[in-house]
């Protein structure tokens, strides 16, 4: 073990006990977890925001899963049941 990777574990572990060194890992496992999670929520819309573009449809998918056609909100739902246009 060299003496930088010694002491670059002590600046992170140093200090912690077991349960701490325990707890540290499951949140790191977590993490990575959601941020793959997110990537492929991330990918889906963008493959539905292609998909929407190349029917012609002139929607566009928001994070959100709104569509819009750049109006103003609600706007595109006039007329539709369930839909309030505030």
């Amino acid at each position: 073990m060299s003496n930088s990777l010694f002491y670059k574990w002590r600046t992170i572990y140093g200090g912690m006990d077991v349960a701490l060194m325990t707890r540290m890992k499951e949140l790191d496992d977590e993490n990575r977890r959601l941020k793959k999670m997110y990537a492929e929520e991330r990918l889906k819309a963008e493959v539905i925001q292609e998909a929407m573009a190349k029917k012609g449809k002139g929607f566009r998918v928001q994070t959100n899963g709104a569509r819009s056609r750049g109006k103003q909100k609600n706007e595109h739902c006039v007329g539709m049941p369930g839909i309030s246009d505030k």
